[in-house]
């Protein structure tokens, strides 16, 4: 619709189909920056309300046990779809729409190396 509106601008039509199209471009725009901006907002006081955001991580030859305040979840290496390892954080993915995140930055060498060898695997991206 957009390059729709901008080809007919050019061409140097002005007509009221130009204006309503302008008008349903404009509302678009601003109907999807409000609900970006509601949805950060939500998902940020969502995360500000935990409070204490610390999790204990366990691992064993076959499973992966995440604890912290909201609840504890025991995750089987094989239940990851795929995994994306980046820098500063992992992310395993476990479904649609279902994943988690995993700061690196305190986990010692000797952890890492141990959860990366079970994820590996699962990996379907480039590292």
């Amino acid at each position: 619709m957009l390059a729709l509106f901008v080809f007919l601008l050019w061409r140097g039509d002005r007509s009221w189909l130009v204006g309503l199209l302008g008008t349903v471009v404009l509302f678009s725009c601003v109907f999807m920056a409000a609900m970006y901006s509601i949805h950060m907002k939500n998902s940020t006081a969502r995360l500000d309300a935990t409070g204490n955001s610390t999790a204990t991580m366990e691992l064993s030859e076959d499973t992966l046990r995440l604890q912290s305040q909201a609840g504890a979840s025991e995750l089987p290496y094989d239940s990851v779809s795929d995994v994306w390892f980046r820098e500063d954080y992992w992310i395993l993915f476990l479904g649609t729409n279902q994943f988690f995140t995993i700061p690196t930055k305190n986990l010692d060498a000797d952890t890492s190396r141990f959860l990366r060898s079970k994820l590996e695997s699962r990996s379907q991206t480039a590292s």
